[in-house]
């Protein structure tokens, strides 16, 4: 009988530490899971930042592309005889509360033919998007707008007739 306590006792001497073991494991599995959900997380935040800025200069940068075709055919909607000054402009579009922290940048250029004046709007909007992150320096969002505009004297009454494109330089 001395003979079976030894040996048990032997058995379970042996297998003291087993559990221990497993916890560990499993501890520092959970820690590496829950690791990377971190970073996965911090990552989604920061795109979700810039894809807000990146709207955010969009808008802006439309924005002043309005302005600038305003510049060039005023509400009478005949289009001015060149393009405004200075250009480039940066029209007041940070007082927007929407885009606020925003800036556009306008610039016009034109072409005069015997029957028809081409003007070329460029805006380009940015908005910043914030310290992506540690050790991230700020990052900000660029868009920009072209707006053409042909000013074509038409027929026998000389009347303008203006004809806008728009396109988004990129999206």
């Amino acid at each position: 009988m001395t003979a079976k306590r030894d040996n048990r006792s032997a058995t379970l001497s042996a297998e003291k530490g087993s559990a221990l073991v497993m916890v560990i494991f499993i501890m520092v599995v959970l820690a590496l899971l829950l690791a990377a959900l971190a970073y996965i997380t911090a990552q989604s935040n920061q795109n979700t930042a810039y894809q807000i800025a990146s709207t955010r200069a969009y808008w802006a940068a439309q924005s002043g592309a309005e302005w600038g075709t305003y510049q060039i055919t005023s509400a009478t909607g005949r289009a001015a005889s060149q393009c405004f000054s200075p250009s480039p402009a940066y029209p007041a579009i940070g007082s927007i509360p929407e885009l606020k922290g925003c800036s556009a940048k306008v610039a016009c250029s034109s072409a005069r033919t015997a029957s028809t004046t081409s003007y070329q709007i460029t805006s380009q909007g940015a908005c910043p998007a914030g310290n992506l992150g540690a050790g991230n320096s700020p990052v900000v969002a660029l868009r920009s707008v072209i707006v053409a505009i042909s000013a074509t004297r038409g027929g026998k009454s000389g009347r303008q007739i203006a004809t806008l494109n728009y396109w988004l330089e990129n999206p």
